[in-house]
């Protein structure tokens, strides 16, 4: 049960600051780059897909240019020093698209989908790509002194096709695809691949592929959009103990074309339970604040340690330059869990031993709230391993006896968030917060 006291927040813009001032109190900035002089660099382009390699490169793939041109050119971007290098790849790679997907697992970039083409052919692609990131190493001489063959190059970047098996989606583009991992502490990895389009319909289908199988599978529970939607954000989050997927914006399909319309839902995918959390700006909603203008194909990302999702831009019958953010830290929580309490009762004098059972926990500055809504007291706590801590009880004799809720913090993580579990006591009872 997630603790909804605290609800995603729409937040007044962050706004651009120039290179020359302070930052934002949040900490966000904006620095131009400007490529040198005679430096190498991509044509411009739209619909291609990015992804981060590590803090210094960013890898570009695909995309459209002007008279329909597509690429399938692979260029990294070295934010250090502002300088592109068009690398080379080899193996079997994608023919030109753009409106794909591309996702990062490791060292691996996953690429499905999208629309594009050889020449003048056009169509829609429901195959999957795989570009190995790390450079491919010639492999080293044998005893007898010879080099084993090689079909690659020092260096190349080496793509391969999957020929994945199992219910496949149908071709699509303007879709998302995240990784997701089932719970979120297992090797249990996925691609929740969802939403899209043809030139005939909007999808409300959610597809799963197992990276471990490397099958297209049914999960158990299989949910659906709430709508037919492309063009729209999916973000997961890793949370303990199950991923969130949060979906922002897009375009809206329906029976006809006088019933698409741009949107700016939220929607949140619990990925255990696999159930939603819907929201609109004009009915029943479990995000507060002001929801910013409809819009698709925005820019985003997440900022891990405010708990907050950026927005940037987008298209809405014009193009949009405003950037805001979500606040979901109320959903998401820290990267560890509280699922239970020993023992079951506590005295109002405080001062015995609770045993705090979960997942993730580690060694740092622990404090521990307990609160009945109204007072709150707080104590430090001791690590013991990732799956136990203890503290001693606070006195409570000020207040009243009945229901108090326990939440951990771990060096300014963040207090856990969902309810786990109460504990019905003679005197004080405790709920754990994950």
């Amino acid at each position: 049960m997630l603790n909804l006291d605290s609800s995603p927040k729409w937040d007044a813009p962050v706004g651009w600051v120039p290179t020359d001032t302070s930052k934002s109190k949040e900490g966000f900035g904006h620095a131009p780059f400007a490529t040198p002089p005679g430096a190498e660099c991509p044509e411009g382009r739209w619909k291609h897909t990015s992804v981060t390699l590590d803090d210094d490169h960013i890898l570009i793939f695909g995309g459209l240019a002007d008279k329909n041109k597509r690429f399938d050119d692979v260029w990294i971007f070295e934010v250090s020093t502002g300088t592109w290098r068009n690398v080379k790849h080899a193996g079997t790679p994608p023919c030109p698209r753009a409106h794909h997907s591309a996702t990062m697992v490791g060292t691996k970039m996953y690429v499905w989908g999208g629309y594009g083409g050889y020449k003048q052919r056009r169509a829609f692609y429901n195959d999957l790509y795989v570009l190995e990131t790390a450079p491919y190493v010639l492999p080293e001489e044998t005893d007898d002194g010879t080099a084993p063959s090689s079909e690659y190059e020092e260096g190349d970047l080496v793509w391969t096709k999957i020929n994945a098996g199992g219910p496949m989606p149908e071709p699509r583009s303007n879709h998302t695809c995240s990784l997701i991992a089932v719970p979120a502490s297992s090797d249990n990895k996925m691609l929740c691949v969802m939403g899209g389009r043809d030139h005939l319909k909007f999808f409300d289908d959610v597809h799963f592929f197992d990276l471990n199988t490397m099958e297209w599978t049914n999960v158990e529970m299989r949910p659906s959009l709430p709508s037919g939607l492309a063009h729209h954000m999916a973000l997961s989050i890793a949370s303990v103990p199950d991923y969130k997927l949060f979906v922002f914006g897009g375009q809206q399909g329906g029976d006809s074309r006088s019933d698409w319309k741009y949107v700016k839902n939220v929607n949140c995918l619990d990925c255990g339970s696999m159930q939603w959390m819907s929201s609109d700006e004009s009915g029943s909603s479990f995000v507060e604040g002001e929801f910013p203008e409809v819009r698709e194909d925005m820019a985003y990302c997440y900022h891990r340690k405010s708990g907050r999702v950026l927005i940037h831009g987008g298209w809405s019958q014009k193009f949009l330059d405003d950037t805001l953010y979500l606040d979901v830290s109320s959903i998401v929580g820290p990267p560890y869990a509280v699922y239970g309490l020993e023992p079951f009762e506590g005295p109002m004098t405080g001062h015995t031993e609770v045993r705090i059972l979960g997942e993730d926990f580690s060694n740092g500055n622990i404090k521990v709230t307990f609160t009945d809504g109204k007072n709150t007291e707080n104590v430090s706590g001791k690590y013991h391993s990732p799956t136990l801590l203890t503290c001693k009880s606070p006195d409570w004799l000020k207040y009243a006896a009945g229901e108090v809720n326990l939440r951990v913090n771990i060096s300014g993580e963040g207090l856990t968030v969902n309810i786990v579990k109460e504990h019905i006591l003679k005197s004080t009872l405790y709920t754990a917060f994950t």
